[in-house]
This record gives structure tokens, sequence and C-alpha cells, in this order.
């Protein structure tokens, strides 16, 4: 088996990249034989870290992936364009690089799942065929959440020009038992009067913070870590197009929470740029089950602190204008996810909606 390139020869170049004045430098780490590129700024699409493609087990990878930082420095969207075909790459590779090229032109973010399949595809032997796409595909169990991301993955195949049958990918997903989605009892959730004793309860200072951001704006764990600006006069933040679904502006529920946990000013808990999201979902996962004896609602997680934004959102009559496709958006969901996860409120919302537009004609 090849080795990884030892440590200190990518380092040696990445002391040589810094005496040039270069903004990029090499990486490499042990779950991984690919090198990255990190940015001492950021990319243009605005990530720090990049995958180059390139194997380190190969004879002259470092060298090639010091020269493509060279590139970076005169060219800074070099990574976004698609490397030429040559008989150093499988078929795989070629197919996983045109598929890492759709997704950037789409403004489609890579994020974990997507990564970990075009690492899966990349690895694969023999030549490329539909057969082996759905054998890929029906590896995931038919209740689990893998098999409906193999799915969409395999339907980013077909958009770029793989021959799957579309008719297939739609049984294939119709035949899933998986479901994440269940309708939610706001009884089971944390009252307001909960969460604020929860919050109010955390000594550590960054931590309240965190904390108080995820039950003010409904983020998910990471988003905490991916804030594009801080609360505005109006309360309203922005989560970053490095997040699990993309850049969106969220509003909050309740404003006077902003001031009561200083949102504005307070610093967040240590954490690394480089960190992918579900590191750091794990880190707020973690430093709540740590502290979740502090919380007085029934079997509590951090993610009922998401929800109860939701509830807030369909249920509390400061928000009775919010519509139910306005509560997706800021929540960062498709609006038929959201149905289906607060199906109980939704339907009551549309319906009160449903009435009064029809008292108003009459």
């Amino acid at each position: 088996m090849g080795r990884y390139q030892s440590q200190p020869a990518w380092q040696e170049r990445n002391a040589v990249l810094a005496e040039m004045g270069s903004k990029y430098r090499i990486r490499l780490t042990s779950q991984s034989p690919i090198y990255y590129i990190r940015a001492t700024e950021l990319f243009l699409d605005g990530t720090k870290v990049k995958s180059t493609g390139i194997d380190s087990r190969e004879s002259d990878a470092l060298n090639r992936v010091f020269s493509l930082c060279l590139q970076l420095q005169e060219d800074p969207g070099a990574l976004n364009k698609t490397p030429p075909v040559t008989e150093e790459l499988t078929g795989w590779t070629a197919l996983t690089l045109r598929l890492k090229e759709h997704l950037t032109r789409k403004g489609t973010t890579i994020h974990t799942d997507y990564a970990r399949h075009i690492r899966e595809l990349s690895a694969l032997p023999g030549s490329v065929s539909v057969l082996t796409i759905k054998r890929w595909v029906l590896t995931a169990r038919h209740d689990s959440r893998e098999r409906l991301r193999r799915v969409t993955t395999a339907r980013r195949l077909f958009e770029i020009g793989l021959d799957i049958d579309h008719d297939w990918l739609a049984r294939t997903r119709a035949e899933s038992t998986f479901s994440a989605q269940k309708t939610l009892d706001p009884r089971d959730l944390p009252r307001d009067e909960q969460v604020i004793q929860f919050v109010d309860s955390l000594h550590d200072g960054p931590w309240k913070t965190a904390m108080g951001l995820i039950a003010t704006y409904g983020l998910r764990n990471h988003e905490v870590f991916r804030l594009e600006s801080r609360p505005d006069a109006k309360g309203w933040i922005e989560i970053a197009a490095n997040s699990k679904t993309g850049y969106r502006p969220v509003m909050p529920a309740h404003q006077e929470w902003v001031e009561r946990w200083d949102l504005i000013n307070g610093s967040l808990p240590e954490f690394s740029l480089e960190s992918t999201n579900r590191e750091l979902g794990a880190k707020v996962s973690t430093f709540f089950t740590r502290w979740k004896h502090l919380a007085s609602w029934h079997e509590p997680s951090s993610y009922d602190l998401r929800h109860a934004y939701a509830a807030r959102l369909h249920t509390h009559e400061l928000y009775s204008h919010v519509r139910t496709e306005d509560a997706a958006q800021l929540m960062g969901h498709g609006v038929e996810v959201h149905r289906r996860t607060y199906l109980k409120w939704c339907k009551k919302e549309d319906l009160k909606r449903s009435v009064q537009s029809r008292l108003t004609q009459a």
C-alpha cells in the first residue's frame, strides 16, 4: 500500500510559499490521501479550504499541488475550472471532476454528502457505467437517509449527461422507507420561559451567546459558526454560503432576546474555519449534552431550540403575518420539507389565511 506524503515534505513547501508571499497553503490530513489547499484569506466563493483532487500517493503529487498554489496566486479561480482529463485520470475521477464543476457552476454548496460521494465514486474500479452507479445507490439501505442522498447525487450525474433512467431514479426514491420528518407537537417543545431559563443558566459567556443565537434564530447547530453578519438594527442576521443550505437572512423570534443575551457583541466559542459543518454541529451537540441537566423540558436536545423557533413562527400571535413559505425560507428548508416537519402548525395557519381571505372578499 502507498503511504501519504510525509508531513515535513508538504510543510516545507508551505514555508517556501510563505516566503514568496503566497496566499495559499498545502494541507494533508490523516483522513484522506487527497491534497487540499487552504487560503490564508478566502477563495472567491467565500470558502477557506478546497480539495485539489490530487492523490498524495502519486509520485509527482507534491510538485503538482505546489504548482497549483503558484497558479492560484495568478488566477484565484483556477480550482473552479474543470481540469483537463489526462491518461493519469480514471474514468470515475474524470466523471467526479465534471460533477464538481457542474455543482460549482450552479452555485450548489459541495457539502459533506457531495464531498463524500465524490470520494467514493472516484475510488470505484473499472470503467464508468450506469449499472455500477445503480449498484452504488442500492448498496445503501432502503430505510436509510444515505439511500436518498445517493439518489440525489445520481440525479446530478444525470444532469451532466450520464444516461441514468430518470424513471428508475424516481422509483428508487419513492420506494425508500426513510423519513426523518415527523409532525412535531408544540407540547413536546420548550416553552419560551423554559428557553429563557436554560440560556440564562449558562455561565460560559461564549456558549451562552451560541445557545442564545440558536434559540433566537432557530439555527441548525453548525450555523452558529457560519454567520455572515451579527444582528442588525432590526435584529436580522445572515447565514453564510458555506452552511448546509447556503446563504439566507433570518429574523429573530423574539427580538428582545437579542439584547437579553447580547447577541450583537457576545463572543462565540473558539472554532477552526477549516472544520466541516458536521464537526461544528457535533461541537454544539457535545456542549448541550454536557449541560442538558439545566433544561427543564422533557428529553432536551439542542435541536429543540430550533423546533421551538418554528413553533413561535406558526403559533405565536406576534408572527401571524409570517407565511409558511416565508417560515421555510427563514429556516433554510424547502416548503414541502417544512410542511412535513411542522404539518400540524402549517395546516392551521393555511386554514386561518384561507378563511380570512374569504371573509375579506365577502
